[in-house]
């Protein structure tokens, strides 16, 4: 089915336009029964007057993908404008929070989940010369039930949930070039020269999003003078290096650490080395790194460490700079809203940035399903998960600056981030705080 199925096209405007229920130009059969199904259940929210409100979400990465689940699953008509010519196996390993993980239930894809999930286990800090195992301080409450994933995995999980609604939900190469809002509807124009119209906007574009600069006439992140490295390498490969500190292990220097974990059904090994840097951002987002270049950045660490290093694949070596936002006190613009990196852009040292979004999408969906209003259904959303997503904005941001005052044989200290299991806490059935 194309793109275009559940959009009525005006060829001289090249005009989507997925509002108020129009009647697809060149529906297919299996499109005009999907559009029927929901037509008739007009007691749902998504029906305003008897007739459907459809939603646009800008950005089919994990955030907006799980978004559009949400919503689908919720009985919205959605559909996912995404830049990039393909879907394809972009990123590295993901943590996600056991919040997340309840999500993914909640969003129908947890059975799928756990075939690829790596539990986290026991995630030993070790020193970053020696490897000894760094002494954590005492957890407060329950033990915490994290995973690993490929991202990739993760990717293509949520994909199939949202096509398995209709293969036109999402659609490629559409870069966002404006956004206009008249009269309760929103305008995405893209550079293209098309433009979708819908009841609402979602903004989940990434840390860089073209929505909230658009929309909220903000730049671009900072840089936080901080680079990582990242590679991927196949476990056969790591051998007993990888070994050291258990399946998964973060090696602690000052300023500097040095993370590890199996991903893909313990396939792959995830290596991400993060320093400070005075050479300032790689061009761009991120670059190309060299075998040479890391090894000379983690002189002195622990053989395996260094081991890892010189087995990574040179094509495949990416170094990247960490940006960062202050926290935002409002995510919606009218029925524009903002979701995932685009609202609160995570630094990596919780690695919590792709959980948050989950969260994110889960109380979406369940906002929109619960209230009638749009306008209500966004202030909800934004309600409750503002300040739970600066929060851990806030607990990332200590972590780092942690690593980079704590004496690697006195880390984690009390009070770490790390070692709070309620940071990565989040209950998907809990009231909206209506």
């Amino acid at each position: 089915m194309s793109g275009k199925a559940f959009f009525f096209e005006k060829k001289k405007q090249k005009t989507f336009t997925s509002y108020a229920g129009h009647v697809p130009y060149r529906a297919t059969g299996a499109g005009i029964k999907s559009l029927l199904v929901l037509f008739f259940r007009k007691e749902h929210a998504f029906f305003k007057n008897g007739v459907l409100v459809s939603l646009i979400i800008i950005g089919a990465g994990i955030g907006g993908l799980a978004a559009a689940l949400s919503l689908l699953r919720a009985g919205a008509d959605v559909q996912v404008f995404e830049q990039a010519a393909a879907l394809g196996e972009v990123g590295a390993g993901l943590t996600l929070s056991r919040g997340a993980i309840q999500c993914c239930e909640h969003l129908g894809v947890g059975a799928e989940l756990r075939r690829y999930l790596a539990p986290a286990g026991d995630f030993a800090f070790l020193h970053y010369r020696t490897g000894a195992v760094l002494p954590a301080p005492p957890r407060a409450g329950e033990e915490p039930h994290d995973g690993h994933i490929y991202r990739p995995d993760l990717h293509a999980i949520l994909a199939d949930a949202v096509r398995a609604f209709g293969a036109e939900r999402i659609v490629l190469g559409k870069r966002l070039a404006g956004v206009t809002q008249t009269g309760g509807t929103v305008t995405a124009q893209f550079a293209d020269g098309t433009s979708a119209t819908g009841a609402a906007l979602i903004g989940a574009d990434g840390a860089r999003s073209a929505v909230r600069r658009e929309v909220f006439g903000e730049g671009l992140p900072e840089f936080t003078g901080k680079i990582a490295y990242r590679f991927m390498l196949p476990a056969e490969q790591a051998g007993a290096f990888a070994e050291v500190g258990g399946p998964a292990c973060l090696f602690v220097g000052r300023g500097q650490v040095f993370n590890r974990y199996l991903v893909s059904r313990g396939r792959l090994l995830n290596c991400v080395g993060i320093m400070r840097s005075d050479a300032g951002a790689p061009d761009g987002w991120n670059g190309a790194a060299t075998v040479d270049d890391v090894l000379a950045a983690f002189e002195g660490w622990h053989p395996s460490v260094r081991a890892l290093i010189g087995r990574a694949p040179p094509d495949r070596l990416i170094k990247w700079g960490i940006f960062a936002r202050a926290p935002r006190e409002g995510w919606v613009q009218g029925r524009v809203a903002l979701l995932g990196d685009a609202a609160h852009p995570m630094q990596p040292f919780l690695g919590l940035g792709a959980a948050m979004a989950i969260e994110d999408a889960t109380v979406l969906g369940r906002a929109f399903a619960a209230f009638a209003d749009i306008d209500e259904a966004l202030a909800v959303y934004a309600r409750r998960r503002i300040p739970r997503a600066n929060a851990v904005m806030e607990f990332s941001k200590r972590q780092g600056d942690l690593f980079d005052t704590t004496d690697p044989a006195d880390f984690p200290p009390r009070g770490a981030p790390s070692h709070d299991p309620s940071v990565g806490a989040f209950d998907p059935e809990e009231g909206l705080l209506f």
